[in-house]
């Protein structure tokens, strides 16, 4: 919510997640980013008793600093231009460098049990909240497989195509998963674990931006909720599957289209991965690293340079656009599975979206796609 006061716009929100542990995490990782010189996360306001939080019943709520933008895009109706991806791409690489200075020191003390105040507000608290995603990736999915078998039966989906056909490919989806999960190990037992606070949920509605002298510029970057440990090529992966695929129109294009793929990389098409935003959002990351080194910045990430980043993305980065399409079916197929009838429509379009996503990067990944080579200067070193 916007609040217009006598001394300024505010942002007045709900935090989604009542664990306690994630909370106390989340306003943490704010208030490094601000003290660190990150001036597009949100400048969260204190309150007369100095806590970052206003609690009202069983609910927790924050007031920021409003930054002023243009609309934020729906990120399932997609028009994103290469100018976004440029800079969507150029700013993650931005957040990376600031919480690579992130010492594990500090970090550790984020993870003790969180102040009292935040406790209260759920019985689920953690000390933690911001291990990886990829364990429990393969429990939700077969919870959520088991969870569309119940919906069908009990609430008379037996004609759902979208949940009859997740139902009936669901071996092939879980060797999709196993594939790109085994791939990451094999690539964390060659290189070395490499984490940092990753954003968790990059995608473009979460990036705030303006017009200033005709150019576009980034002006806030929102939503840290699900940030957590994590190799930085998690976040770019799911970058790329949230700015750089056009969206089917309808269950019939996907069906229909499934076994064929035809896809034109240089031209961008339907189904698949838009070649030119994809160049220009992995071309705005590894320029980021490169003018952040240039700048005097310290690109740390476990001593990585720029050059051995661009060599770890090249081998991740499909596994990981993988994982980023599970964690966006997992979500909206609970969506799916529990929304009132007139959302279905819409959530149906974006869970078939994710799975036409999968079995087109599943293929690529089968044939050894080199992502970087829509990337020139990335792709000679690699």
């Amino acid at each position: 919510f916007r609040v217009d006061t006598d001394t300024g716009a505010y942002c007045l929100k709900l935090h989604r997640n009542k664990i306690a542990g994630r909370i106390h995490v989340e306003e943490q990782f704010l208030q490094f980013l601000q003290q660190n010189g990150f001036t597009l996360s949100p400048k969260m306001v204190a309150a007369n008793d100095g806590n970052f939080h206003i609690d009202v019943k069983d609910e927790h709520w924050w007031l920021s600093l409003f930054i002023e933008s243009d609309p934020c895009p729906f990120w399932m109706m997609p028009t994103w231009r290469n100018a976004v991806c440029y800079r969507g791409g150029a700013e993650l690489a931005r957040l990376h460098r600031v919480s690579d200075a992130l010492n594990f020191d500090e970090l550790k003390r984020w993870l003790l049990p969180p102040p009292e105040h935040v406790k209260t507000l759920s019985s689920q608290a953690t000390p933690s909240g911001i291990e990886s995603v990829l364990p429990s990736l393969r429990h939700s999915l077969n919870q959520l497989l088991s969870d569309c078998v119940v919906s069908i039966e009990r609430d008379n989906r037996r004609d759902d195509a979208a949940l009859l056909f997740l139902l009936e490919h669901s071996p092939q989806l879980e060797d999709i998963l196993d594939d790109a999960l085994s791939k990451i190990e094999e690539v964390v037992k060659e290189r070395g674990q490499l984490e940092l606070m990753a954003h968790g949920d990059y995608h473009p509605g979460n990036l705030l931006s303006g017009q200033s002298d005709e150019a576009l510029e980034v002006v806030g970057i929102v939503d840290y909720e699900h940030s957590h440990l994590e190799d930085p090529i998690f976040d770019v992966g799911y970058a790329v599957v949230m700015f750089c695929a056009p969206w089917l129109s309808s269950l019939e294009d996907f069906v229909s289209g499934r076994k064929s793929f035809k896809t034109d990389f240089n031209k961008g098409a339907i189904g698949g991965i838009d070649g030119k935003l994809l160049r220009s959002l992995l071309e705005g990351y590894l320029t980021g690293l490169e003018r952040g080194l240039r700048h005097g910045g310290v690109l740390r990430v476990k001593g990585q340079t720029t050059r051995a980043l661009a060599q770890r993305l090249h081998m991740l980065l499909g596994p990981y656009m993988i994982v980023s399409c599970f964690l966006l079916l997992t979500w909206l197929l609970k969506k799916y599975l529990h929304y009132p009838q007139r959302y279905r429509a819409c959530y149906e379009r974006a869970v078939v979206h994710s799975l036409n996503l999968l079995f087109y990067m599943a293929r690529e990944e089968h044939r050894r796609r080199n992502w970087l080579n829509f990337v020139p200067a990335a792709s000679e070193v690699v």
